[in-house]
């Protein structure tokens, strides 16, 4: 935990007078639910060694602790949903409005979490609502007019079954 990070790099800053390289700033953001005691500890600790050390003078700004409560959880709506793009650890919602949400959560999980006859994977850093599909050319699939994604190699059998078994009469 980077918290105890946090609480290392204070006692040797104040017991062993040891000056880092260079300032550092540790930024905290959470939220848990009412029923996560554990999950509600944590943030207290975080809370606690922020005031500890954002209070002492010794420190004299070296290290600075910030959590910022109640970090935003928002509700979409599904259909809402053009694609999702996989950032490492995040996934990027790519919404019908065109704003953006960026949430701590593997695209692998969030494909199992779609419905299978709205959602398809398409390529390993992404996957899109078939119903928002505008165009499908040379290996993308567009979303509006500048818009698009491209279909992995991997994902280019099921992607074009799906176009054979619903638009066929095209």
């Amino acid at each position: 935990m980077t918290i105890l990070q946090v609480i290392g790099d204070y006692l040797a800053i104040i017991k062993d007078n040891a000056v880092p390289p260079c300032p550092k700033t540790y930024i905290f953001a959470g939220k848990a639910a009412p029923s996560y005691n554990f999950a509600k500890l944590i943030i207290k600790l975080i809370n606690n060694v922020a005031e500890v050390v954002n209070n002492d003078p010794r420190v004299n700004d070296r290290i600075k602790v910030v959590f910022v409560p109640d970090y935003k959880v928002s509700l979409v709506k599904i259909s809402d949903i053009v694609y999702l793009e996989s950032e490492g650890e995040y996934v990027r919602m790519h919404l019908a409005d065109g704003t953006t949400i960026t949430t701590l959560f593997r695209l692998k999980n969030m494909e199992t979490a779609l419905p299978s006859e709205s959602f398809m994977r398409v390529h390993r850093s992404y996957i899109v609502n078939l119903r928002t599909i505008k165009a499908y050319v040379k290996g993308r699939i567009f979303l509006n007019d500048t818009e698009y994604v491209p279909i992995g190699e991997n994902y280019k059998e099921a992607f074009q079954g799906y176009i054979d078994k619903n638009f066929r009469n095209l």
